[in-house]
């Protein structure tokens, strides 16, 4: 095995470090994006000090947690403001900075920039070694004032260091004023956010299909105490707005394929790596079907696991693309469901799962019962080491 290590990761230069360090203290309203920091704990660390030292907004892009959910400079949801403010942007291993940057019309395709055109643009990652052509298979790629390819495990350190270092330079007391009118101007956002939204989830509990909001509630207050770890799923957004996920290894990330059938097989994936912890899976229902057979396989092998079954019935992504569409050609909007939906007859999930082994229950149709099942379902994980299934109706957004 000593013969067989991984290569020294690549750095940059110190002069490169220096330049960013410097233009981050410079700028008035810097903006840091994040896309796949979380694979290591140390660069996590490192962007969230960074964060605090200089009160920068960040915007995570989530192919992998990058940073915690409750940080104040948080400000994801955020985005299209704190990029139509900015005067400075740092990419960090962003799978695509292009679509980070740009909104995009989803029936006509079109683009537009959040931030202006004249705001520099530095990224760091090392997707260049990988890369070797001008076309990418997602959106188009985004011309940037500086392409670094270094490792952020490293650079992020680098520049945290640096960063630091300059700001006790008398030279770079502008600087800390700066920091200081950042920190009075998005004081308080993050947590009014987050105060907005357990309101919604609260208010929406009497509401039937289940809304997602009302769901990632109840799973939370399941969960919380637990020592647990997400491997799939983040309720359209809603995991992120009400959970506190503080470490890079609480949330594996969406999935970087976008393929159906996902869910079991990364779940399976990761409670295998973290068998003392609670893996949970927040489990949509067409995915599940393209690999349902993946939960006789945990069961087989004793892979304890929590699925909380999403289902609104529905390929919706497919069936909401295709209302779009039939709106904009002036075609008949009721046949949207044709062939994404999985109704008539509805799939009784508890019982598929039982049929292999599991532990299931279910359809909950009401927001009260979430809990109860949750939990008779964690007493199953714990006790008899075994997955488990609860199958909650939800709403499609």
């Amino acid at each position: 095995p000593e013969k067989l290590k991984a290569p020294t990761p690549p750095t940059a230069p110190p002069d490169v470090i220096e330049r960013i360090a410097k233009a981050l203290l410079e700028a008035d309203n810097p903006v840091i994006i994040p896309d796949r920091v979380g694979r290591s704990p140390v660069a996590y660390d490192a962007l969230a000090r960074l964060a605090d030292l200089l009160t920068v907004p960040v915007i995570d892009q989530g192919t992998r947690h990058n940073f915690p959910t409750h940080h104040p400079m948080a400000l994801t949801e955020m985005d299209a403001q704190v990029l139509g403010e900015a005067d400075y942007i740092l990419g960090l291993d962003v799978l695509d900075l292009y679509g980070a940057l740009h909104t995009v019309d989803r029936l006509t395709r079109q683009t537009k920039p959040m931030f202006r055109k004249s705001t520099p643009i530095a990224h760091v990652c090392m997707d260049s070694y990988l890369v070797r052509s001008w076309s990418h298979d997602f959106r188009r790629l985004q011309e940037t004032d500086e392409l670094i390819s270094a490792d952020t495990a490293v650079f992020i350190p680098q520049l945290l260091e640096r960063c630091a270092s300059l700001l006790k330079d008398p030279a770079y007391a502008p600087a800390k004023q700066k920091i200081v009118r950042r920190a009075e101007k998005w004081r308080g956002r993050v947590e009014d956010l987050h105060a907005k939204w357990l309101t919604q989830a609260q208010t929406q509990r009497s509401e039937t299909p289940i809304a997602l909001s009302t769901l990632a509630f109840c799973v939370w207050n399941v969960i919380k105490d637990e020592p647990w770890i997400l491997a799939n799923g983040n309720l359209n957004r809603w995991v992120r707005r009400i959970w506190n996920i503080e470490r890079c290894d609480q949330y594996l990330g969406k999935p970087p394929g976008g393929g159906l059938g996902y869910g079991i097989g990364a779940t399976i994936g990761v409670a295998l790596a973290h068998p003392d912890r609670l893996c949970v899976n927040l489990q949509a229902d067409g995915d599940f079907l393209f690999t349902a057979t993946g939960l006789w396989t945990a069961v087989h092998h004793r892979v304890p696991m929590l699925n909380v079954l999403v289902n609104n019935r529905s390929y919706y992504n497919s069936e909401e693309h295709a209302q779009r569409i039939a709106k904009h050609r002036g075609r008949p909007v009721e046949n949207a469901p044709i062939g994404n939906r999985l109704e008539d007859p509805a799939v009784d999930f508890a019982k598929l799962a039982q049929s292999m082994g599991a532990y299931a229950e279910g359809p909950v149709l009401r927001s009260e019962d979430i809990e109860p099942a949750l939990r008779r379902a964690l007493r199953v994980i714990k006790t008899e080491k075994r997955p488990a299934l609860v199958d909650v109706f939800t709403q499609n957004r």
